[in-house]
């Protein structure tokens, strides 16, 4: 385990990494569909002008040996879904074959759950509000934390970004084969270095757009 690095990003560690491979074989084997969940990002959530939102934050919100762990997933076609906390807002990006999600916080505007719905080829992502009181969901609104509240609506890094409305989305998500994931792979691995917006080949296919 390295030592707790001050910039706040998380970190998956060489054990952890081997059970995870371990996990993935053996749910391949068994001819399982598996849907990943993890605190912090794997996949940068670019917007239409490739930037990211204004809540994420290259210097604390993602795993940071990240490749490590998506290199991992590129043989198993079996994996469908990533879901991922963290900046507490709605948003959807696609990498590999595989969806990554994060979700927005029940504790904090828009005070929501996600309900996901996984069928042979489709991903149905919904948002569920809690019954709560509007007037305490504007005030939890009107106290912005880590900069732009309605954000955390949505914003869709697959169909070309969107903000600020309710965040309620249709996949198609047919399980990719390994032959194609590994082909895919070839492309992402030339931009593999680097840790800032832009740095790394974020290949979206456009079968999931």
């Amino acid at each position: 385990m390295p030592p707790r690095r001050a910039d706040g990003h998380g970190h998956i560690g060489d054990v952890q990494l081997a059970w995870m491979e371990s996990e993935l074989r053996a749910s391949a084997a068994a001819g399982e569909q598996v849907i990943l969940i993890m605190h912090q990002l794997l996949v940068p959530p670019l917007r239409a002008d490739g930037t990211l939102p204004p809540n994420v934050d290259w210097r604390q919100d993602f795993v940071d040996n990240r490749l490590d762990v998506l290199r991992a997933l590129r043989p198993h076609s079996h994996v469908r879904l990533s879901l991922h906390g963290h900046v507490h807002a709605n948003t959807l990006a696609s990498q590999g074959g595989v969806v990554f999600v994060t979700v927005a916080s029940a504790a904090e505007f828009p005070m929501e759950w996600r309900e996901v719905i996984v069928l042979p080829c489709e991903l149905r992502l919904r948002p569920r509000a809690l019954p709560l009181p509007p007037a305490l969901v504007e005030r939890s609104r009107l106290r912005e934390t880590r900069g732009v509240n309605d954000v955390k609506r949505g914003l869709n890094a697959i169909g070309g970004g969107y903000e600020g409305a309710t965040f309620d989305a249709v996949l198609p998500a047919c399980p990719r084969t390994a032959a194609r994931r590994l082909a895919s792979a070839a492309a992402e691995d030339e931009g593999d270095e680097g840790d800032a917006p832009g740095a790394e080949a974020w290949e979206y296919d456009a079968a999931e757009r």
